[in-house]
């Protein structure tokens, strides 16, 4: 869905993983997935559909591609910077200089700290690929906004979503956890 909207390099390397995931794990699936890869073109083109309007040439729609892939591949890398602005909301902007996220909240760093932590080694059984699946995609890319981006809160927008939903199920997983080991502490407490 990110990919039809929006070009993010780093989506091509979640392409590929998403691919080899399907391929091993969901062989089933290759049909819906190679249906839903025709449709990403459709979409990114039809999202431009107003450059078309006012250049109607493909060409210069390449050309202006390549234009603006260049200019992102010109901008600074900061490594590790969005961590910075994750959890302090601060951030070396491409100056160099600390700078305030005016949009930062506090509960950024609860959602990405609940998101990347692994609540669990279930998490790597075959009946719980789709959860894998979503860590894969997530780490990769986190991976990628970390050290080939200069760390700007809007490059992990693609992810905000799989965060939220991997946020709320650690915190579901925890609580149980949480709820099981105090169900056995009071049990244990009422026998004494």
């Amino acid at each position: 869905m990110a990919f039809s909207t929006r070009f993010f390099p780093s989506l091509i390397i979640l392409y590929l993983l998403m691919f080899i995931i399907i391929l091993i794990y969901r062989k089933k699936d290759l049909k819906f997935f190679s249906l839903s890869s025709l449709s990403v073109p459709v979409i990114y083109l039809l999202n431009h559909i107003s450059f078309f309007v006012y250049h109607p040439s493909f060409i210069e729609f390449l050309r202006h591609k390549k234009w603006m892939l260049a200019w992102f591949s010109g901008t600074t890398v900061s490594a590790g910077n969005i961590f910075r602005n994750i959890y302090t909301g601060t951030y070396f902007n491409s100056t160099g200089t600390l700078a305030i996220n005016e949009y930062w909240m506090p509960v950024i760093p609860v959602v990405v700290t609940l998101a990347i932590f692994i609540v669990g080694i279930d998490i790597f059984l075959k009946k719980n690929i789709h959860w894998l699946f979503l860590y894969g995609i997530t780490f990769t890319y986190l991976l990628y906004v970390a050290f080939m981006t200069g760390g700007i809160q809007k490059f992990i927008m693609p992810i905000y979503p799989l965060l939220i939903i991997l946020a709320v199920h650690n915190a579901d997983r925890l609580y149980s956890i949480i709820r099981a080991w105090m169900t056995v502490i009071f049990s244990r407490s009422k026998i004494k």
